[in-house]
């Protein structure tokens, strides 16, 4: 209820703004409020609480009668675009009356909220002022008002309309047939309206694995196949051409889209059951994405998926948009998928792997028991080809190399690593030098699946590179690697093993990219004389696949004083399975493995062998092959 002030009341504090020297905007929060609010209250009029004496001051303000002549204003409140964002994304819908906001638990929450995001700390009163001269517009503006500029470029307008096509033509994409794994569920999702347009999804995986693929497909599967949307209700933006530079390309093109293309508000849209979908390819190039992302998720009703290759940079947005964007990860291509990819009749309907089943010793023997008539010529496909895509249409050796270094990791090292993740971590620019990482991405390729010193690391890139790499400096360079998903970094358990900051175990994402940089071929299907190396590689294998699954933590523990290093520790909760990569054609004994489960404190329900082609259960441990391991993606 709006609380009336009586003519005294009004002329009162007309008075006592006259001689103040703080300017009426900048008072609430300030000490000059605190000694008028106490003068007020000396007097013999109504008793009023803060917020009410503060809109006493604003209505006696703006009645005219008081010139303010001692007053100075405060000094401009210098705030970031992406602070900016965050204030409007905060405020309640009626930014005009935002006088009301001070002295109320509403603007205590937006304010909490705010420091919860922000670089750097306000004082209330700080805060105030720059909400207030952000909020100045009578209305609160739309996702798109945010930014008001509605030109595009000719170039950036041609470019939309080439990776928009359907909006011309009535022609169905050209996308392969075969989909992922995860494709049923990610439509299922967009197509659920029941559950309203919250939360957008989003696919984070390396460069080339099928993301943008698959967001076609998808596209596909709505506008031609099952004829859920008009074609002009998508738009697909790829963010990582040249063309697109705009201060808030998010917004920008959304606006133009919804303008131009869809002639009519996503709201309305949604209102008339035809909604938008968004779709946001590499969207980690955008600076302030997830800002932007809030806006349109937050005010417009419509359906998103995105995409990102920086695990890093999609994840620190991911953070801040709980609740909005539930995020998926894709891998290269599993051996099911292969299989499916080369037309191989190998069925297996295991699903997705769950932190859960992998405490489950019967999930773990039914896992090495699986067989098929067509799993051997799987396997070999999957060793032969790897997991790119890509690589799958190319027959010879030389041109999958030639892939897999250009397309795949030279563009994501130059592209993603020496541009993007190393500057957003605080990396020295002299560190991202392009020559620097091609060489320390390929010593992490030589180690691939090995545990190897800090100390060893520095010496071989300072023997290829000239480089004198700090241990911090060393261990940023690992954690941006890692964020690329190119590589996992797997460290020491902290359970057994105090200081992670001694030696690594870097696991590359797919055999063949370590085969493309060293040219080294080394056969991982049939028998091989360098048992040894084959063993790192799939040892490398195990770690990436393992640490891609949700809900789990993976360790290892190194090499001490007589004990051998136990090659991973699945920890879920307070369990810890250790796990043995074993892949040779005579297994050897396993003191470790035994030891580690045989100590309390470990708290190992059992143990796992990987293996070349053994399935055995003894007493806690529990053999299984390579290829078994597999179908765990």
């Amino acid at each position: 209820m709006t609380t009336k002030f009586t003519k005294e009341q009004r002329e009162f504090a007309k008075n006592l703004l006259i001689p103040c020297v703080v300017h009426r905007d900048s008072l609430p929060y300030h000490e000059e409020f605190r000694i008028l609010y106490r003068q007020y209250q000396k007097s013999e009029l109504p008793t009023l609480e803060e917020h009410d004496f503060w809109r006493l001051l604003s209505r006696a303000g703006k009645e005219g009668g008081v010139k303010q002549k001692a007053a100075v204003r405060l000094p401009t409140v210098i705030i970031s675009q992406e602070e900016k964002y965050e204030m409007i994304r905060l405020l309640p819908a009626s930014i005009g009356s935002r006088d009301s906001l001070p002295y109320t638990s509403e603007f205590d929450a937006i304010y909490e909220k705010f420091l919860l995001h922000a670089d750097r700390s306000l004082t209330q009163n700080e805060f105030w002022r720059a909400l207030a001269k952000t909020a100045k517009a009578s209305r609160k503006p739309t996702a798109v008002d945010i930014n008001p500029s509605n030109t595009l470029s000719d170039g950036l307008i041609h470019q939309l309309y080439l990776m928009n096509p359907w909006w011309k033509t009535d022609s169905p994409l050209d996308v392969p047939k075969f989909h992922r794994s995860i494709f049923n569920t990610i439509r299922d999702r967009l197509t659920d309206y029941k559950s309203g347009h919250k939360p957008f999804l989003g696919l984070r995986g390396p460069r080339q694995v099928g993301k943008s693929t698959l967001m076609e497909q998808l596209i596909q599967t709505l506008i031609y196949e099952q004829k859920l949307v008009e074609p002009k209700q998508v738009l697909r933006v790829q963010f990582d051409v040249p063309k697109i530079q705009l201060e808030n390309p998010i917004l920008t093109i959304t606006r133009w889209f919804e303008e131009s293309v869809a002639l009519d508000t996503f709201n309305n849209l949604w209102k008339q059951k035809k909604p938008v979908f968004l779709f946001f390819d590499e969207i980690q190039v955008v600076p302030h994405w997830s800002l932007e992302l809030k806006a349109i998720i937050d005010l417009q009703m419509c359906k998103a998926l995105i995409t990102g290759s920086s695990a890093l940079r999609i994840l620190q947005g991911q953070e801040s948009l709980p609740g909005r964007l539930d995020m998926y990860n894709l891998n290269p291509l599993s051996l099911p998928e292969v299989a499916g990819l080369q037309n191989i009749n190998f069925l297996s309907s295991r699903q997705t792997a769950t932190y859960l089943d992998l405490i489950r010793k019967d999930f773990w023997t039914e896992l090495g028991q699986f067989n098929n008539l067509f799993f051997d010529e799987a396997f070999k496909c999957y060793c032969d080809f790897g997991g790119y895509p890509s690589c799958h249409k190319e027959r010879t050796l030389a041109k999958r190399n030639t892939l897999l270094k250009n397309n795949v990791t030279m563009r994501s090292i130059d592209h993603d690593l020496a541009n993007g993740m190393g500057r957003g971590v605080g990396i020295s620019r002299h560190l991202l030098n392009t020559t620097i990482l091609r060489n320390i991405f390929v010593i992490l390729c030589k180690y691939t699946g090995k545990s190897i010193r800090y100390s060893d690391l520095q010496s071989e890139i300072a023997k290829s590179t000239g480089a004198n790499i700090k241990i911090d400096e060393l261990h940023d360079l690992l954690r941006i690697f890692d964020n690329s998903m190119l590589i996992r970094i797997i460290y020491p358990s902290q359970h057994r093993y105090a200081n992670v900051k001694t030696q690594v175990k870097p696991c590359l994402c797919d055999h063949t990219i370590r085969a493309a940089w060293l040219a080294e071929e080394v056969s991982l299907y049939e028998s091989t004389p360098n048992e040894d190396m084959a063993g790192s590689i799939v040892e490398g294998m195990v770690g990436y696949l393992l640490s891609s699954i949700d809900g789990i933590n993976v360790s290892y523990l190194p090499a001490s004083s007589g004990q051998e290093e136990i090659d991973y520790i699945i920890e879920i909760g307070d369990k810890h399975i250790p796990v043995e990569v074993k892949y040779r054609n005579k297994l050897p004994q396993f003191d470790a493995l035994k030891r580690y489960l045989d100590t309390p404190i470990n708290n190992a329900p059992f143990g796992l062998v990987i293996s070349k082609n053994h399935f055995w259960v003894r007493d806690r441990i529990i053999a299984i092959p390579f290829k078994n391991f597999l179908l765990l993606q």
